[in-house]
């Protein structure tokens, strides 16, 4: 017995030393914390797609519209105070086509963070931050070409406004095991959703879809921007 005691008291003392991982989801995620004050964080981000047709009203997929992406994405966060931040993104498009292709600016969005409380060890209490986020319309969404098939469309043509929670707690069920638990909540204003679903509607947009969970005033909102 006396043999084990050391190889017990160096398990159990290895088992207490905490760690916090770091979890940052899937790009472009909203995250719980702000940036602290003085400090700047810069991300890039590229993301290709192909538009290889679209349903036509026979349910059919046309090939008439056949379109390559390219975006890149620059987002530039920076904290002012411990409970205030402001985030800065910017999109450029290119897009090809049908031997036509365009290069625009994407819509633009900023967004003030607003810290209300932070993870706080051995209590209930999570990391809660809340988000307003506007959204410009500096994306391009008429006087389109007629040759390049919507190619050139870059933006929504509407000022868009969400209201963004985010909640996270870290618990610890073992010391070397930690778990956490994120909610985000989003809400969309429904004025901002008339006024894409009208741009979309002189696009010669047919069927759009929504976000059921949006709540009734914001379906009707859009159906009554797309007619």
């Amino acid at each position: 017995m006396k043999k084990l005691l050391p190889l017990l008291l160096t398990i159990s003392l290895y088992s207490q030393d905490r760690y916090e991982p770091l979890l940052l989801g899937t790009p472009l995620a909203y995250f719980y914390e702000n940036v602290p004050p003085g400090q700047c964080i810069i991300e890039p981000y590229l993301f290709l797609g192909t538009i290889n047709g679209i349903y036509n009203s026979h349910r059919k997929i046309d090939p008439k519209l056949n379109i390559f992406s390219q975006q890149l994405i620059n987002l530039v966060d920076t904290g002012i105070t411990p409970w205030l931040d402001i985030t800065l993104i910017t999109e450029q498009n290119y897009t090809s086509g049908h031997h036509k292709h365009s290069c625009h600016y994407g819509d633009t969005r900023i967004a003030l963070g607003f810290q209300i409380t932070t993870d706080t060890p051995d209590s209930w209490v999570p990391a809660f931050r809340l988000l307003l986020q506007e959204s410009f319309p500096t994306g391009k969404y008429q006087n389109l070409h007629p040759k390049k098939h919507l190619a050139d469309v870059t933006g929504s043509g509407a000022y868009e406004t969400w209201l963004i929670a985010v909640v996270r707690k870290l618990f610890y069920p073992t010391p070397r095991h930690p778990m956490t638990a994120n909610l985000t909540l989003q809400y969309d204003i429904p004025t901002t959703v008339r006024r894409a679903a009208r741009v979309l509607g002189s696009l010669g947009a047919q069927y759009v879809n929504f976000h059921a969970q949006g709540g009734v005033a914001m379906l009707t909102a859009g159906v009554d921007g797309l007619l």
